[in-house]
């Protein structure tokens, strides 16, 4: 017997390219190349014959927002902004250990980083992400709901969309989306209305559609499964190879027909314009009451727009007849009557048609950043750049640093590159980084804060063709560092009972070229003494240095927390020391199978239990000695990457089974305990099948359903309240399908949910223990909850041999 626990079209131009799969990106590798080609060219034509801005809001940065915005980019040639609400700090890392800011951090370089293939600038509403929520009520809960709204209608005032859309809906299962969906039908309305103060003058946005469900009664439909001809691919494939390509830290996105579905719905909401031609009523700068009365030139500029341009071939007299429009068209921007709407419009089809005029002339700049460059505030560098013209076109380039930066080209021309006939050539460029204001030791902190991400370091080429300067704008791929980073290994340290004496380590960073010379010095509040609490740093050839300590603390200490301080020159590191009353075998012998996390690693080693551990090795797995072990660790989602580690798992089963041994299986996504035509065995007993249920409340109540179980009371009692501020959520992907040989220890729900009894499963296995335990203890284990500490103790404490 087993228990189960709960839970339209798209017109391409005449131009066909067929592009490969692009590899996975980062961030940096997405920046320093202007675009050239085909795919650029045509996209530039398609643009000049639209100036509509559609905003697209979503909750999280790898959400469905990138179809949408793929599908009004490459075949209406409108703007795309996204809003994101939040920055998805509080979602899972399958590439590292970060979590919370630095992993925001991540996820953040990642959007901007996908949205460059769709040229969409992104705002972020910087709301927390607490994790997986159940109602709009929750989310509220932690972002406020009336900030959030002001904030939202502020950002919707300030980018001033033409239309809103998003494909979330208001029967979503996540309480972001059904938040931001509720916040959505208040602020568009509220944008347009000036009763609403936010400082700003209102914005009316006429149309907004939000995702359509099976009741919707005005719905746009967008067929997304159709070739997109110059690019050589579906729509849905290439949204689906935007999210697989540039957000790697959530995981593999699943199959592109779960993530897409072949056609878009939208659910037209306020102000909307009929469901068969919503976009062709958008306000457009050819529109009446848009074209500023009495400014001539409107039908002649039109016709040139859509209908001359898109038949124009590249060619030297087509490069000085778009010239000569663009002289028409900044002197239409001069005229005082073009000012507002009208002149925002005027400019987006100017930057469209430079564009064209660059493409057709083959211009294209291309920065060579030597690897290990930084920008020091203070501090200058030097970069390679590749200058490409087409053949026999005449140019002179001139470059310019953007918000303070100082750019020098050094080449014989000095101020400028002249190329008379075309051709490629490379020069060096000298940038200057001015001193800033921002955190001295954190500089890139601001920049993920607030409205937008704006990258340290930008330059503009400009490119004289037929008399007339166009501009480039270009974002050096580089991140602001401080001149010398202090960092400490384990971030926190754990003073257990059993011990006196902790060890850490120090790495020091030299990011600037000048040398670095100081005494690195700790300092321990009373009660502790450093061996060795200062040391001389010298940093003239090398980068970099590491720097080992030992802290002694005097006995009778209480729980709580002490910090060292960890000063070099003007650099400050605190390491905070947590005392926890916390019991553990000395001579227990630990096996962990890593994943990507390094919590576990940090609080078993010398800076935590002090316990003798070692990771194994695939082959370890499959060959080892693993009766050298009283406890191995599976540790959380580490079978998801290691195919050879769970075809042999069957030993790890086996050594299970032997007296005074004990197996723990930490919490892993169903998708990775279960690998698709895989028969993986995971546990001792028979069925066991992992589910999608969650504890999402991290305040859920906790009921110890057996009180008197070796997990709860060797070495440690585990009391009620060790359960009482825990972050984030309690328990997810619980086991759904177990056999009723397994103990159940631990009772858990959130409100009006289902009971789950799922989250730690314990049972004899031959002489020996298996436990399989999904709570969320790696988050608390961050923090050194001392609650989770005690937990984990006791789960790494096999019974005694019998």
């Amino acid at each position: 017997m087993s228990r189960s626990g709960s839970r339209s079209w798209c017109p391409g131009l005449a131009l066909v390219l067929v592009v490969a799969v692009a590899p996975a990106q980062k961030w940096s590798e997405t920046q320093g190349d202007t675009a050239a080609g085909l795919v650029a060219t045509s996209q530039a034509v398609l643009d000049a014959q639209s100036d509509a801005l559609i905003l697209i809001a979503a909750s999280h940065p790898d959400d469905r927002y990138v179809l949408p915005a793929v599908w009004l980019r490459y075949c209406h040639g409108a703007r795309v902004a996204v809003l994101l609400a939040t920055r998805g700090g509080g979602g899972q890392n399958s590439t590292g250990p970060e979590s919370g800011d630095a992993l925001e951090r991540i996820r953040t370089l990642e959007t901007e980083a996908g949205c460059s293939h769709f040229d969409g600038q992104v705002w972020y509403l910087d709301r927390p992400d607490g994790g997986y929520r159940r109602t709009a009520e929750e989310t509220y809960a932690e972002w406020g709901r009336d900030e959030t709204l002001h904030d939202l209608v502020r950002l919707l005032r300030t980018i001033r969309p033409d239309a809103v859309l998003t494909t979330h809906h208001r029967q979503e299962s996540h309480g972001h989306d059904l938040a931001l969906v509720d916040l959505l039908l208040q602020a568009v309305p509220l944008a347009g209305d000036a009763g609403f103060d936010v400082g700003m003058q209102p914005h009316a946005v006429p149309l907004f559609a939000i995702g359509a469900t099976a009741d919707s009664s005005k719905r746009l439909t967008v067929a997304v499964d159709r070739l997109e001809s110059v690019r050589g691919a579906s729509l849905r494939r290439l949204a689906w190879n935007i999210l697989r390509t540039a957000h790697r830290s959530p995981g593999s996105p699943a199959p592109m027909e779960t993530v897409f579905a072949p056609d878009l719905h939208f659910d037209l909401q306020v102000g909307a314009a009929a469901p068969d031609a919503p976009l062709a009523r958008l306000p457009s700068l050819f529109r009446e009451g848009v074209w500023p009365a009495g400014v001539a030139g409107a039908e002649e500029l039109e016709r040139f727009l859509h209908i001359e341009l898109p038949q124009m071939s590249p060619g030297s007299e087509s490069i000085a007849r778009v010239v000569d429009e663009l002289g028409t068209m900044h002197a239409l921007l001069a005229d005082p009557a073009f000012v507002g709407d009208a002149a925002v419009r005027l400019r987006r089809r100017i930057e469209a048609v430079e564009r064209v005029a660059l493409h057709w002339s083959g211009a294209k700049v291309a920065l060579d950043v030597p690897p290990g460059t930084f920008a020091i505030a203070g501090e200058e560098f030097v970069v390679g750049v590749y200058v490409h013209v087409a053949a026999g076109v005449a140019t002179t380039i001139r470059a310019e640093g953007i918000d303070g930066i100082g750019l020098d080209l050094q080449s014989a021309e000095v101020s400028e590159l002249t190329l008379p006939y075309g051709g490629t050539r490379r020069i060096e460029a000298r940038i200057r980084v001015p001193l800033r204001s921002e955190d001295a030791d954190d500089p890139m902190a601001k920049r993920f804060r607030g409205d937008r991400f704006v990258p340290p370091v930008r330059v503009r080429f400009h490119f004289a063709l037929h008399g007339m300067e166009l501009p480039v704008e270009l974002t050096v791929p580089v991140e602001e560092r401080p001149p010398v980073e202090v960092a400490v290994l384990p971030r926190l340290l754990l003073l257990p009972d059993s011990r006196r004496e902790l060890q850490f380590s120090v790495r020091v960073v030299r990011n600037t070229r000048f040398p670095i010379e100081g005494d690195l010095e700790v300092r321990a509040p009373a009660g502790y003494a450093i061996k060795q609490d200062r040391r001389k740093v010298h940093l003239r050839d090398r980068r970099g240095d590491l720097f080992r300590f030992e802290v002694r603390a005097a006995e009778g200490r209480r729980s709580g927390v002490d910090v060292l301080r960890i000063a070099l020159a003007g650099t400050r590191v605190a390491l905070p020391i947590h005392k926890v009353d916390v019991k553990v075998p000395p001579t227990l012998r630990i096996g962990v199978l890593r994943g990507r996390d390094d919590t576990l690693p940090g609080i078993l080693g010398v800076g935590g239990l002090g316990l003798s551990w070692s990771e194994l090795s695939d082959a370890d797995v499959a060959a080892g000695d693993l009766g050298a072990f009283d406890t191995v660790v599976v540790d959380v989602r580490a079978l998801r990457d290691r195919p050879d580690a769970r075809r042999g798992f069957r030993r790890l089963l086996e050594f299970a089974a032997e007296s005074g041994h004990r197996l723990v299986v930490f919490y892993h996504k169903d998708i990775e305990f279960h690998q698709p035509g895989e028969s993986f065995l995971g546990a001792p007993l028979t069925p066991f099948q992992i589910g999608k249920a969650r504890i999402t409340r991290a305040d859920a109540p906790v009921e110890m359903l057996l009180p008197d179980h070796v997990l709860f009371n060797r070495p440690n009692q585990i009391k009620p309240w060790d359960w009482d501020g825990w972050g984030q959520e309690r328990a997810l992907y619980l086991p759904e399908v177990y056999s009723d040989e397994f103990d159940e220890l631990i009772e858990l729900n959130d409100p009006g949910q289902p009971s789950e009894r799922g989250a730690l499963l314990y049972t004899r296995t031959g002489q020996g223990e298996y436990v399989y335990c999904s709570l969320a203890l790696w988050r608390q284990l961050k923090k050194l909850h001392p609650g989770a500490v005690r937990l984990l103790a006791n789960l790494l404490t096999p019974s005694p041999r019998k």
